[in-house]
């Protein structure tokens, strides 16, 4: 939102945004029916996905990383205030978060991740960098505390803001796996189910089909085509397949 080509005026902080994160998922339930979706963020993309819990989220969700996201935007706004100008929250902090109610028409302190978080019944993890100088690991550890179950908290000793994923590859991915090892083995299952399926229409309709009728009507048919129609035939074919890829 309000960043690149994206549409809107304002960046929300994860307030707006979680709206447009549940509109995004409505349209991905839509366009790819039966699909589980996982959402994943950094930063203030962890935060929107952790707040969106507030609300809920479509039934195609089935699973949340979030990395480094913090509590709320009061919370980091007025951190960061203090620790990169060294200003105090009061009063600006306050003259700030007028100014955004009158213009962007909502408010810093609208929304909290630890709350939304306790509304949160999806497989969960979180991760997080110790050295982290702009999000606080201690952000992560109240996030955490707010959960149920079914949340894991990954953390990396050595990594800054957002670079737990690149400081420890290994164990990130390895914790990933574990939180959507239900959702494929689900996946697996309904994979199985189709190829099933697929395996009885074809015990039905397989024995009933005529081949050598079939072979005899292609036969004749690329006999009454000319070398150069049967060449522009075969590359329409390969440039379908190749637009279907």
């Amino acid at each position: 939102r309000a960043s690149g080509l994206s549409e809107g005026k304002y960046i929300g902080f994860g307030v707006l945004e979680r709206h447009d994160l549940a509109a995004w998922s409505e349209y991905l339930k839509e366009r790819f029916p039966g699909q589980p979706v996982i959402l994943d963020g950094v930063s203030m993309g962890g935060a929107t996905i952790m707040m969106g819990c507030g609300s809920g989220n479509p039934d195609n969700v089935r699973a949340l990383v979030c990395d480094c996201g913090y509590t709320s935007p009061a919370a980091i706004c007025k951190r960061t205030l203090k620790r990169g100008f060294h200003l105090p929250p009061f009063p600006i902090y306050y003259i700030a978060n007028l100014f955004v109610k009158l213009f962007a028409g909502y408010s810093l302190d609208e929304v909290s991740a630890a709350d939304c978080l306790k509304k949160n019944r999806l497989p969960l993890l979180m991760a997080h960098g110790k050295k982290d100088g702009f999000v606080p690991y201690e952000m992560s550890l109240e996030n955490f505390r707010s959960c149920g179950e079914g949340a894991v908290l990954f953390t990396s000793e050595e990594a800054d803001h957002g670079l737990a994923f690149l400081r420890d590859h290994e164990g990130y991915m390895n914790e990933i796996k574990e939180a959507i090892k239900e959702l494929k083995s689900e996946a697996m299952s309904e994979l199985a189910e189709a190829k099933s399926t697929h395996n009885e229409i074809e015990k039905i309709y397989i024995p009933s089909m005529n081949f050598d009728l079939m072979n005899e009507y292609t036969e004749k048919t690329l006999c009454r085509l000319s070398d150069e129609e049967v060449v522009a035939v075969a590359q329409k074919g390969n440039e379908a397949a190749l637009n279907h890829i």
